[in-house]
């Protein structure tokens, strides 16, 4: 699983947003236990991430990965 990080330039000031790339596959289903077959996050977190910032992003992917690992380890 790879995350990055990218800073981006606002045109207006020298301000800089750090982008967190989302882990959304487009295979959108949640199985039994409220968690999306495709990018393994939960019901919840699928909500909230269009309104975290940065470190909520990276949290919500630190539960991905912890996932993932569980899953596939």
């Amino acid at each position: 699983m790879v995350v990055e990080d990218k800073a981006v330039d606002k045109k207006d000031d020298d301000v800089k947003e750090e982008i967190v790339i989302s882990p959304c596959c487009g295979v959108c289903a949640l199985d039994d236990d409220d968690i999306c077959i495709g990018c393994l996050r939960s019901g919840v977190e699928i909500t909230q991430w269009g309104r975290e910032n940065a470190d909520g992003k990276r949290a919500i992917l630190q539960n991905v990965e912890e996932r993932y690992r569980k899953q596939y380890s």
